[in-house]
């Protein structure tokens, strides 16, 4: 928030990514948001193939019984591992 009270574009952004987060935890769900670099040529491609492998990775980690491309981090619940890792794999 700026000092004016009023959200701005930063503080909504926050707002909104923990409203989805909320619901992402309550419903084992993932809702994925992705952005291409403003003008570069292909960022909608890139965006669309991250967001179709962190889909892929949530979909197949519904079995727990799989074994994942990275160590899971004990400190994180399940689903915030499945997110951590999907993000990774997209990266």
């Amino acid at each position: 928030m700026a000092g004016t009270g009023r959200i701005d574009q930063q503080g909504a952004a926050r707002i909104v990514a923990a409203l989805i987060l909320l619901h992402a935890l309550q419903h084992q769900d993932v809702f994925i948001a992705l952005m291409g670099m403003g003008g570069h040529a292909c960022g909608e491609v890139a965006s669309k193939m991250a967001a179709d492998v962190i889909r892929e990775f949530f979909a197949r980690t519904r079995d727990e019984d799989i074994t994942w491309p990275y160590k899971m981090d004990r400190n994180l619940s399940v689903l915030e591992n499945r997110l951590n890792v999907g993000i990774r794999l997209a990266n």
